[in-house]
């Protein structure tokens, strides 16, 4: 009855399940340089002050919005004004001047911003008379005429914004992957000089060994006339 007692305490024996198992395959963190740190933080805050830039640049957009709600219909008039012949078509100098009188409340290279946005074909052909699609009331086409120019002034505002991320991206991976590279050719220039000190050492052991081979051959060449 022993042996069957055995047998029993073997057979509850219960295998454990990835114990004392560590995984594989996670990935190595790279220690990062004073230097390289240093240069991270220079590259952050370039990526901060350039989107304040872009974002100061397109401040008066909302403004302008509310400004021509209020003022569509003078402004439409003053342009009907300067079309002399009729056509609904005048040049950007011709739609600046005209907003310059009215006193817009932009500087001039936010008016200037603004008279190539509306400029949709790029042949200096603004085509300001359009007839309005939603809107209502005298000057409505010109309100949203030029709230579509203000949208592109904003794309291209997204698209500042979007580059300076793309250049943040990769100048952040410019300087951790050149640390990893300066690493890497370090331990490289190690491994080298290893082998090359190997090498060194089983030459001065081969030169040892046929030194030694070399005496030993003469030691045992004994000339005719001693012998």
């Amino acid at each position: 009855r022993q042996p069957k007692q055995k047998h029993k305490l073997e057979m509850g024996k219960k295998k454990g399940k990835g114990k004392g198992k560590k995984k594989s395959g996670g990935k190595k963190t790279v220690k990062l340089s004073e230097d390289q740190l240093k240069r991270i933080a220079q590259a952050d805050a370039q990526a901060i002050k350039a989107r304040q830039e872009v974002a100061m640049s397109v401040r008066w957009v909302d403004g302008l919005r509310m400004w021509f709600q209020d003022h569509k219909a003078p402004a439409f008039d003053k342009l009907r004004m300067s079309d002399k012949d009729g056509s609904g078509i005048l040049s950007g100098d011709m739609v600046a001047e005209c907003f310059r009188t009215l006193k817009i409340p932009l500087s001039d290279d936010d008016l200037l911003t603004l008279v190539e946005s509306l400029d949709f074909d790029g042949t200096d052909e603004i085509k300001y008379c359009s007839p309005p699609k939603s809107g209502r009331g005298y000057g409505a086409g010109l309100q949203e005429f030029i709230g579509r120019g203000l949208e592109r002034v904003m794309y291209n505002h997204q698209q500042d914004l979007a580059e300076i991320e793309g250049d943040h991206v990769s100048a952040l991976e410019a300087i951790k992957g050149g640390g990893a590279s300066a690493a890497s050719d370090k331990s490289a220039a190690a491994e080298s000089s290893g082998e090359v000190e190997d090498e060194g050492e089983a030459a001065a052991s081969d030169g040892g060994d046929a030194a030694n081979a070399t005496a030993v051959a003469d030691s045992s060449e004994v000339p005719v006339g001693e012998a």
